[in-house]
């Protein structure tokens, strides 16, 4: 008797293990609404641009929180125009420049890390942010 209830659960044991996944398939949906999104590359009439004095501003920056209150409805205007979430713009200034106190922030208003190419005639600054020995 033992023997027999000893096959019975191994066998329901083994017949309960499926041995492949079974693949569900949802419906597609055929009312799929196209939503089409505005040319971001125009910028004329986004948001009005600074006039341009020549000289370089700096804005007194204490902490990440003041860094965030000073750009914050810049990187809203850029969302706008290009569609990089503002957050993300931030956030990648902030680690860049060390939320605006970083030497090459302060020396040239580099807040991205932002390179030169070979083709570039302007103004650059030589910044070496490597550590000593590193490259």
């Amino acid at each position: 008797m033992r023997i027999i209830v000893l096959f019975v659960i191994l066998g329901l044991s083994i017949a309960s293990c499926g041995t492949r996944k079974r693949t569900t398939y949802a419906k597609k949906d055929s009312k799929s609404t196209v939503h089409n999104l505005p040319d971001r590359k125009a910028k004329d009439g986004l948001y009005p641009m600074p006039e341009d004095t020549g000289r370089f501003v700096k804005f007194p920056v204490a902490s990440i929180q003041d860094y965030i209150a000073t750009f914050a409805e810049i990187a809203q205007y850029e969302m706008k125009a290009y569609g990089i979430p503002a957050s993300i713009t931030l956030a990648q200034g902030i680690l860049e420049s060390g939320f605006g106190k970083g030497e090459l922030t302060l020396k040239t208003n580099n807040h991205f890390g932002i390179k030169c190419h070979t083709g570039w005639e302007g103004p650059y600054a030589l910044h070496d942010d490597d550590a000593k020995g590193e490259c």
